[in-house]
């Protein structure tokens, strides 16, 4: 700044002009500007036959300033466009593969003959019911497979037990009464027979072998239990008393039960 333009300032802010200060700070300026390159024309003059590296080295600017303060850290700009999508690749199936070799059927070895079996019986049929004939006393029902399904069917296909409707129909001088829930069949001409179907009284428990029933038994016409007959060698009855060789098993209880007699 030049002394007019000093003097100029000073009047507009309406201060007084300190000349001494203005001659101490121009000539501060002066020399800070200048003094740097009379050093270095100086340097210059005085050495200038010296070694080229001390020239070199000399000849540098002497006066460097301090290192300032990093500067903080200016904002993330702004995130760009994503960019657009690639293309769609390519699916590849490989070629396939050859079948493999058919494998082999291995059929392993014959097993050895078994021993001849025993020989049968030498019995004709016609010897062996003539046998278990003999034995009527003492052969159980069930020796014989089906023999009770059999017997039990054919019974059926002459009267049907249990249920709520007759399945006896009443020829001449027959009568089919109910009395006191059991079935009552009745001659009204000739001999008189009357026919009772009822179910024994008795608890089937799997213990107990004693049933009785409401009339006295002369001749027992059919019994049955669950739908299954009871072979006369599977019981004795006497007057009103039903006893069984073995109790019935309690998983038929509450199944139908029901002899028929005279």
């Amino acid at each position: 700044m030049s002394l007019a333009e000093a003097i100029k300032t000073h009047r507009e802010k309406g201060t007084p002009l300190d000349l001494r200060l203005f001659v101490a700070e121009t000539l501060a300026r002066f020399l800070d500007e200048r003094l740097p390159a009379i050093e270095e024309q100086l340097y210059k003059e005085l050495f200038s036959e010296f070694d080229p590296l001390l020239k070199a080295e000399l000849t540098q600017p002497k006066f460097k300033g301090e290192k300032g303060d990093t500067g903080p850290q200016g904002k993330q700009g702004p995130q760009g466009d994503p960019g657009p999508q690639g293309p769609k690749g390519d699916s590849i199936v490989g070629p396939r593969g050859p079948q493999g070799e058919k494998g082999d059927s291995v059929v392993g070895p014959k097993g050895d003959k078994g021993d001849p079996g025993k020989d049968g019986s030498p019995d004709s049929a016609k010897q062996i019911a003539t046998k278990l004939n003999t034995l009527a006393e003492v052969l159980e029902i069930s020796v014989i497979k089906g023999l009770r399904a059999e017997l039990t069917k054919a019974i059926r296909s002459q009267i049907k037990l249990g249920g709520t409707g007759d399945s006896v129909v009443a020829g001449s001088n027959i009568t089919i009464t109910r009395v006191n829930g059991r079935k009552v069949i009745a001659s009204t001409g000739g001999a008189v027979a009357t026919i009772y179907s009822e179910t024994p009284t008795g608890t089937i428990d799997g213990a107990n072998k004693i049933f009785t029933t409401a009339h006295t038994i002369t001749t027992v016409i059919s019994f049955a239990l669950n739908g299954q007959f009871i072979h006369p060698s599977e019981y004795s009855a006497s007057g009103t008393t039903i006893t069984f060789v073995t109790a019935p098993d309690a998983s038929l209880s509450g199944t139908p039960f029901t002899i028929s007699y005279t």
